[in-house]
């Protein structure tokens, strides 16, 4: 995504990396390809197909209300998106400044539902700051029902809980504040009444400015003051953000960074990738006693479908299913390959 400061003139692009090359280095094989040539939003965010597979990749029109959801398989990105036009038209804010508008968008780790961070700082303009949430299907990339809460500002402090039902924000430019919501539903009171404060109001040098999932399963937070106003090389952390109120444990000076110091933002990942619960399936590596070569392998219906060409036909096959963090999920040892082996994967 190109940036405000850059006038969001070079739109979405991609970028391809070979990570085979240089003996596991990588190698950038392709840069700058363009897939959205006018105006974004900074949001992007990516979350996995119902398939278990393949990734969606969701980024946000500047001009235009629309979601734009790019589908991503082994054979690549498809240029085509499925567009969404639902949820908050930036054009209002993006006529007063640059700067206003879509700031984050977070889709929780086990799917479903996303949140949009919308920050504005003009009063006396009929707009507000608020959080956006809606319903996501995984299958079709398709956004549907959502509505909005009031917030005070945000940095784009905002996370889900790793098991997908709580929603922390750190809002608040003049008081900084972390709060939590219960999204079970869809439904704008009861997530308002859920609210939880975790951390009391402070001043605005306590806010936290982004708010990210850890592979621990624990949330990690960054102060991009953290330098200059508290000399501090840590992270905050959320101990345990499945826990409802301050069971939870936040500790802002939780985490030593050995004399680095944070900055605005964390990395940006696949909303189940650092999660405990994300699911355990995704990658397949196969063995055989031959050559592999020419297999065709997909997925259908929660199932792992593989071809395999003439000459494996007959052959011992061991086939290995890991999830996206290298482990080893499903073995299916010892099979004679027929025509097609229809591999039961999903929901085990």
């Amino acid at each position: 995504m190109d940036e405000a400061e850059h006038g969001f003139q070079n739109g979405l692009r991609y970028h391809e990396v070979d990570m085979a090359a240089n003996g596991g280095l990588g190698a950038v094989e392709d840069k700058n390809i363009q897939l959205f040539a006018d105006q974004t939003s900074e949001e992007i965010a990516a979350t996995r197909h119902a398939n278990g597979c393949d990734y969606w990749v969701i980024a946000h029109g500047w001009h235009t209300a629309e979601f734009l959801a790019y589908l991503v398989t082994a054979d690549g990105v498809d240029p085509q998106p499925v567009a969404s036009e639902v949820g908050y038209d930036y054009g209002a804010a993006q006529l007063i400044d640059l700067f206003a508008g879509g700031t984050t968008l977070r889709f929780n780790p086990v799917g479903g539902k996303s949140v949009q961070g919308f920050d504005w700082l003009y009063p006396n303009t009929g707009i507000l700051p608020k959080l956006l949430l809606f319903e996501f299907d995984r299958s079709s990339s398709v956004s549907g029902a959502w509505f909005s809460l009031p917030i005070d500002t945000t940095n784009g402090a905002i996370a889900w809980s790793p098991n997908g039902r709580i929603l922390y924000i750190d809002e608040g430019y003049d008081f900084a504040r972390l709060s939590q919501y219960v999204v079970s539903v869809c439904d704008q009171a009861q997530v308002l009444a859920s609210k939880q404060l975790i951390r009391s109001p402070l001043d605005n040098l306590n806010a936290e400015n982004d708010l990210k999932i850890g592979p621990d399963g624990r949330v990690y937070a960054c102060n991009e003051l953290a330098e200059t106003f508290f000399g501090k090389d840590s992270l905050g952390v959320i101990e345990n953000p499945n826990i409802l109120g301050t069971g939870c444990n936040y500790r802002q000076w939780a985490a030593g960074l050995n004399g680095r110091f944070p900055q605005s933002s964390l990395p940006n990942f696949v909303s189940d990738f650092a999660a405990p619960e994300a699911p355990q399936y995704c990658v397949i590596g196969i063995d055989a006693l031959g050559q592999v070569a020419g297999a065709s392998i997909r997925w259908q219906d929660g199932h792992l479908m593989i071809t395999p060409p003439a000459n494996l036909i007959g052959r011992v096959l061991n086939i290995n299913v890991f999830d996206a963090r290298g482990r080893l999920v499903r073995a299916f040892g010892n099979r004679v390959a027929g025509a097609e082996e229809r591999l039961p994967v999903l929901g085990t």
